[in-house]
């Protein structure tokens, strides 16, 4: 058995980056057989804990991952950050220096930050899940912290250092990637609208608070959706345009996506109100949204919405502006750290 060492004290926090020093002494170097590559020799990696990211403080749990790593020849620093620019920005220059592994330790927000500083790099993304939704973390199949399981960060960990390294495409609108989904109408808007505090306190209820509070004053918008050049018009009151199958980890929106096939799914949920907000919420729920008449599917390269109205949209659960949008798929544009049985259904190459 392995015993952790006693983790370091966290620099005090602050709304500016806080830079801890990694280690005192330069740990061992090892080769680790249980990755798909077979990393060998030190692993250099940034790990970026976004603390205002889930219902509790991780920092402990945090702290104990890092050392677990280090014990295991990996060479880590790491930064306390909640400012989403900086977030980018940290690990773009990870990339630009030569990191190994740039690794994300907040919620679906977070991932999406470090996410647009290393697409189109070498630098691979890990995840230490400390977020509300954790979408990723659960569609990947990574261990979740919750209240009653404390050594899932821990086993998170061992995920890096034994996953296997994918290249995944990615989801763009406008300058900005989007690992997931990105989402036009509904429930942009509800992520607009939803309070961050509340989310602190009771995690992803909010969101279906909220949800079910805009609800009844969302109305269907006429819009004109163009995919691959062929356009089609429709009322809709959300399109969800996903680059995997999980919405917000609980329901398989676009069940057929493949995370590296090139493609984004388009779904359409056609409607005026809250009665046909309350239909397809029911039909995606019980997963029979797809044979729905009011559910349009359509898979593409590029996208393009406009609406009669501007309508809100955004991209992994953050918001991010308003229609008309372009959005586009960036093939095979980011390295990915893994299970080993991550599942087989999210991809098209074993």
């Amino acid at each position: 058995m392995f015993c952790l060492p006693c983790p370091t004290a966290l620099a005090q926090m602050c709304s500016h980056s806080t830079r801890v020093s990694p280690f005192v002494q330069k740990p061992p170097r090892c080769y680790n057989s249980g990755t798909s590559e077979g990393w060998a020799g030190t692993m250099k990696a940034r790990l970026i804990y976004n603390p205002r990211a889930g219902q509790r403080d991780l920092t402990q749990d945090i702290l104990a991952a890092k050392d677990y790593l280090a014990a295991h020849g990996w060479f880590v620093d790491w930064f306390v950050e909640n400012d989403p620019h900086r977030i980018t920005e940290l690990s773009r220059e990870a990339a630009q220096a030569g990191y190994d592994v740039v690794i994300a330790s907040g919620g679906d927000g977070t991932i999406s930050r470090v996410v647009n500083g290393l697409a189109r790099t070498e630098t691979a993304l890990g995840v230490l899940p400390a977020g509300t939704g954790n979408a990723w973390a659960q569609e990947m199949g990574i261990p979740v912290s919750k209240v009653f399981t404390r050594r899932a960060l821990l086993e998170a960990a061992d995920v890096l250092l034994r996953g296997e390294i994918r290249t995944v495409d990615l989801g763009r609108a406008g300058e900005d990637y989007f690992l997931m989904w990105a989402g036009v109408g509904f429930d942009a808007r509800v992520t607009e609208v939803v309070s961050w505090e509340l989310r602190r306190h009771i995690g992803n209820l909010a969101t279906w608070i909220t949800g079910f509070q805009v609800a009844p004053d969302y109305a269907g918008t006429p819009a004109t959706i163009t995919v691959d050049g062929k356009t089609y018009r429709s009322q809709f009151i959300l399109t969800v345009i996903g680059n995997a199958q999980s919405y917000a980890g609980s329901v398989r929106m676009t069940p057929i996506a493949r995370m590296d096939d090139g493609l984004l799914d388009v779904c359409v949920f056609k409607g005026k109100g809250f009665a046909d907000t309350l239909k397809h919420l029911v039909n995606v729920l019980s997963q029979t949204h797809m044979i729905s008449p009011d559910v349009e599917y359509y898979q593409g390269e590029r996208i393009h919405i406009e609406a009669d109205e501007p309508l809100p949209v955004h991209l992994d659960g953050d918001a991010m502006g308003y229609t008309p949008m372009d959005f586009g798929v960036a093939p095979k544009s980011l390295r990915v750290i893994l299970p080993q049985n991550a599942p087989e259904r999210l991809f098209i190459s074993q």
